[in-house]
């Protein structure tokens, strides 16, 4: 047998490597725990404070103008409003925007949720002071937590113990204006000609006015081609206003009094409106063809008693054949396939469109107007089952491109607040709304609009007439930004 020789011994270093991987390991792998726990931890906390951010915006377009010393204590009604825009904007972010976060838990609670003062000029730097009057700013702080259920899980948890995340943020309001009335309201909130006007086109309000909510550099367009385009605001006793948030392109279009480009948005007076109808409630829950009620077809007139309508084929299409399609007094919900194409809600080549007395409600979940030709179109809200709306989008409809389209040499009386929500809305050819003059009640809601006038297309736009049982008509312009 042969010996290695002492010295050689010493010298050997076979398995040296294995001695030092040992020793070097276990550091290289709390090195490498600790970067990937910061780096998840700073995803968490910027997710959490990007919906922190985003709900105390949303908190602060609710509270109540103008800001003032002497500002009394909020009404329960206020706070829960406040609480409710909050809750429900973080809900947005904590699942829709925030993919991989993960806000399973609670992360956000009434408490988390404090109104108060925002002081610029405070002796120690700028400040909130909850409950601080007068009330101009709202706190939000998002948790991830291990007693909400959501606590962030790192590699090194177990070692450091319970980790906790919150991330408060503060928005403050910094005034307003009351502006009134708003007959025309557009919600686009950076697309291009979200108010289009073509063609010969006169749109007359009665102390009522416009808001175009859209940043664009052209959100208002006025091409008066083959007409002039005309805009008289003056009516009543107090002119109305045609407010753009952002730019307007204007060719042979005449607006009195003049619009003022660069304004804050409008608030949507009835974004938390709900309509008592069940099947309206929860859309996605409701067998939507299980109580349909059929129209009642006699010789060339077809009534719609009210109920649910759908069709298997997903449309109704009344032409030719038809001479007037008549709405039954009450409410009436169209409903389109819950995840495909809208209903296809048409009646065309002449036939009149009514509505028997005292008035309907048209509910429209995935669904599509198009109402054209010669026949005359004369709806009126119902002011009580209702409540005051003559068409109500349904708020759980996606923003897509649908349109609904009023066409051809057609007069329209539609009275009532017609809300398209996030859907556009297009006249097209010689239409004209009823001059409903002062005390009625004629105002528009939607995504984007656009008038194509014929040469002779008159609207009639008011508010006055809009009464007490309807939802409320003041749109309200606020200056609210993110302080902290």
């Amino acid at each position: 047998m042969t010996r290695k020789p002492l010295s050689r011994m010493l010298k050997d270093e076979e398995g040296a490597i294995l001695v030092w991987l040992a020793i070097a390991l276990p550091a290289v792998l709390l090195v490498a725990s600790l970067a990937i726990d910061m780096s998840y931890g700073y995803f968490t906390r910027s997710k959490l404070q990007t919906t922190a951010s985003s709900a105390a915006l949303a908190g602060a377009g609710k509270l109540p103008l103008p800001p003032a010393p002497d500002d009394p204590p909020l009404t329960q009604d206020e706070k829960d409003a406040i609480v409710a825009a909050v809750v429900a904007e973080a809900q947005v972010y904590g699942t829709d925007k925030n993919d991989g976060l993960g806000l399973q838990g609670t992360y956000l609670v009434d408490g988390d949720v404090v109104v108060g003062n925002w002081n610029e000029s405070a002796a120690q730097g700028s400040e909130f002071t909850p409950n601080g009057t007068p009330f101009n700013a709202v706190q939000v702080t998002t948790r991830r937590t291990n007693s909400g259920g959501n606590e962030v899980n790192l590699l090194l948890a177990t070692a450091i113990g319970e980790v906790d995340v919150n991330t408060p943020a503060v928005a403050t309001l910094d005034g307003g204006e009351i502006v009134g009335d708003a007959c025309l309201l557009l919600l686009d909130p950076t697309g291009s000609e979200s108010l289009r006007l073509n063609g010969g086109i006169d749109i007359q309000s009665v102390e009522c006015g416009i808001c175009v909510n859209s940043s664009a550099s052209d959100a208002l367009r006025g091409n008066g081609a083959a007409g002039v385009v005309s805009l008289d605001f003056t009516q009543g006793s107090e002119s109305g206003f045609v407010h753009v948030h952002g730019g307007a392109v204007l060719s042979n279009t005449t607006i009195n009094p003049e619009e003022e480009t660069g304004k804050p948005i409008c608030d949507n007076p009835y974004e938390d409106v709900a309509v008592d109808y069940p099947e309206f409630q929860d859309r996605f829950a409701f067998d939507n063809c299980a109580s349909s009620v059929a129209p009642v077809i006699s010789g060339s007139t077809v009534t719609f008693p009210p109920g649910v309508h759908c069709s298997g084929g997903n449309e109704f299409v009344y032409d030719g054949g038809t001479s007037e399609v008549i709405f039954e007094a009450g409410v009436h919900h169209f409903i389109g396939e819950i995840r495909g194409d809208p209903l296809e809600f048409s009646v065309l080549a002449g036939a009149g469109i009514s509505s028997q007395d005292p008035g309907v409600t048209l509910l429209l979940t995935n669904t599509a107007l198009e109402w054209g030709g010669a026949g005359e179109i004369n709806l009126t809200a119902n002011s009580t089952d209702g409540q005051g709306f003559l068409t109500f989008q349904n708020p759980a409809d996606p923003v897509q491109n649908v349109t609904h389209n009023i066409s051809g040499n057609v007069d329209a009386g539609l009275v009532g607040i017609q809300n398209y929500g996030r859907q556009n809305l297009e006249f097209e050819g010689n239409v004209g709304t009823a001059d409903t003059s002062l005390g009625g009640c004629t105002v528009i809601v939607a995504e984007r609009a656009i008038f194509n006038g014929g040469g002779n297309s008159s609207h009639f736009l008011d508010s006055t007439g809009c009464n007490d049982q309807d939802p409320p008509k003041a749109r309200n312009e606020r200056f609210y930004r993110l302080v902290n």
